[in-house]
């Protein structure tokens, strides 16, 4: 779920998300939001990871082995992030 204002990021963990992708740029994160992300177990993809992927940054290998990331990997993309 794209959530580019702050708003709508802490209504769809709210609302039982899985995940965001593309967070929100409008204002910075509070850590009330940060806690109600970790709390319900809610995966992130900020925005630069995706561009660090696309342009050939090694960020994907360290997200792939983050323990806090690595059992939400499906096989594909724990081939695919370390480039």
């Amino acid at each position: 779920m794209p959530a580019k204002v702050w708003g709508p990021s802490g209504w769809v963990v709210d609302a039982g998300a899985d995940g965001l992708t593309h967070l929100f740029f409008d204002r910075p994160y509070t850590d009330e939001l940060i806690e109600k992300i970790a709390a319900a177990g809610t995966f992130v993809i900020p925005t630069l990871t995706v561009v660090a992927s696309i342009i050939g940054e090694p960020a994907g290998d360290e997200l792939a082995k983050d323990p806090r990331v690595h059992p939400k990997l499906t096989p594909v993309w724990l081939d695919n992030l370390p480039g």
